[in-house]
């Protein structure tokens, strides 16, 4: 494909730069004929597709496109050919408009000149750093998704429909919920006990010094004796300040414990309320979660328009590269009774809207998550059951 022109223009208002390329008029010269690029254009080429920002990057940024290639031998229709289908994208201060895809060769007037060049405007560089974008793998985004996503970020997730990333938001959630509220409940039920133990002994230790002390008083000897029953009696009080110094910081740790108990129990709230906005959205959840050393299970429920698919996604501890999906033809311990449809009627309409291959296990490599839910909400979606 003959090179195109590309053109420049700074944005008047915000300090935003906008890059927009412009087709050029074709050449009628052979393929043989047409123009090389040299390496230091297409590194000029790449400097433009790199993003300029001081904050770091935002969830906004996924959807930017990869980098021009810097191959020395790579013509010029070729690297525009790469970013022909990519969208305008805003990130922080810039907005970087991509080229629209190439016109029909048919319907463009030919140029006169028998061999165009390709010209590639320079950018003015700022003194602000430049960072580059790094796209995350699903398997990435699954296992080290440490934080709670904000409501921008479910928002941007909506807007552009990404149906895997919402999955993916919801199984982290409920993993993370659940993991958290299972961590807090062991340290508070390991702490309550101990607390209780150590009350108890302190409690039966105080009531016997005080008995000791009482019939050491009571009790009178020989002068001799009596220094010793004074000493063991100050001994006996300082031990007891002791354990009363003991026990209020048992009872301060206690409190401790008890508000951050609360603290996870409203997280764990929080989480939940989330998931259901994405059960909501998306129509699938998360019905029930295990973990072993070995692999991770997630118990689905999908609803869809007239029938309600069960099914199983296993994820190797070891190597998450490949997910199992084993669908539940039998019935579940979650399914409702008060549904609408009873199980037998929809596993019937489950068999005849369902492709043969979803009706039974399969593996699939963890980047094509995206596309098997697609397939599986298409399948069993809005007017697929008469």
């Amino acid at each position: 494909m003959p090179p195109r022109k590309r053109s420049t223009r700074k944005k008047a208002t915000g300090g935003r730069k906008r890059v927009t390329r412009s087709s050029t008029a074709k050449s009628k010269a052979k393929k043989s004929e047409e123009p090389v690029v040299s390496k230091e254009e297409v590194e000029k080429e790449t400097n433009e597709g790199e993003v300029q920002a001081d904050s770091p990057p935002t969830d906004a940024q996924d959807d930017l496109p990869s980098k021009l290639p810097t191959d020395e031998h790579a013509s010029v229709p070729s690297v525009l050919d790469q970013q022909a289908t990519a969208a305008p994208v805003l990130v922080a201060d810039q907005q970087v408009t991509l080229p629209a895809p190439p016109p029909d060769p048919s319907t463009e007037q030919t140029s006169n000149d028998d061999h165009a060049k390709t010209i590639i405007p320079k950018v003015e560089e700022t003194p602000t750093k430049k960072r580059r974008i790094d796209q995350g793998s699903p398997s990435k985004d699954l296992t080290n998704n440490h934080k709670l996503p904000t409501d921008s970020a479910i928002s941007q997730l909506f807007q552009r429909r990404d149906l895997r990333g919402l999955t993916l938001i919801s199984q982290s959630l409920v993993r993370k919920s659940e993991k958290t509220f299972l961590e807090y409940k062991k340290i508070t039920d390991k702490r309550a006990k101990t607390a209780e133990t150590l009350i108890s002994n302190l409690t039966k230790e105080n009531a016997a010094l005080k008995n000791t002390v009482k019939e050491l008083k009571s009790e009178v000897r020989p002068s001799k004796e009596s220094e010793q029953l004074k000493r063991r009696i100050e001994n006996m009080k300082k031990a007891e300040a002791a354990a009363a110094s003991e026990l209020a910081k048992l009872v301060k740790e206690k409190k401790t414990v008890d508000t951050q108990l609360e603290e996870a129990v409203k997280e764990l709230d929080l989480y939940d309320s989330k998931q259901e906005i994405v059960e909501l959205l998306s129509g699938a959840s998360c019905v029930g979660y295990e973990e072993n050393q070995k692999s991770l299970t997630f118990r689905m429920k999908q609803i869809g328009d007239g029938c309600i698919l069960f099914y199983e996604l296993i994820l190797s501890q070891n190597a998450a590269q490949e997910i199992v999906y084993m669908p539940l033809l039998e019935r579940p311990a979650e399914w409702d009774e008060d549904e609408v449809l009873d199980w037998q009627t929809n596993t019937e309409n489950l068999q005849r809207v369902l492709p043969d291959y979803l009706l039974d296990s399969l593996t699939f490599p963890s980047s094509t998550l995206r596309n098997f839910y697609s397939k599986i909400a298409r399948s069993i979606g809005k007017n697929s059951v008469n």
